[in-house]
């Protein structure tokens, strides 16, 4: 059993950290794609870029979330 939750925490450690990269996507978009001319979309891809990478940091150095040994006690 405690196999299977290494794997599972290995898993969960390597998407925090996809996730946060995802989020640094959404910050970078608006100029990347040539949008940021619309504020509105711009806003909400820095806001929601911000909220994802800054959450998905949080996880993946904090060891919190799905698959972390302290979230299976």
């Amino acid at each position: 059993m405690r196999v299977i939750w290494a794997g599972v925490a290995s898993w969960a450690r390597w998407a925090s950290w996809t996730v946060v990269a995802l989020g640094l996507w959404l910050i970078v978009s608006p100029w990347v794609l040539g949008y940021q001319a619309h504020r509105a979309v711009m806003w909400n891809g820095l806001g929601a870029g911000v909220a994802v990478a800054l959450l998905s940091y949080l996880a993946a150095t904090r060891g919190r979330g799905p698959g972390a040994p302290s979230a299976r006690a």
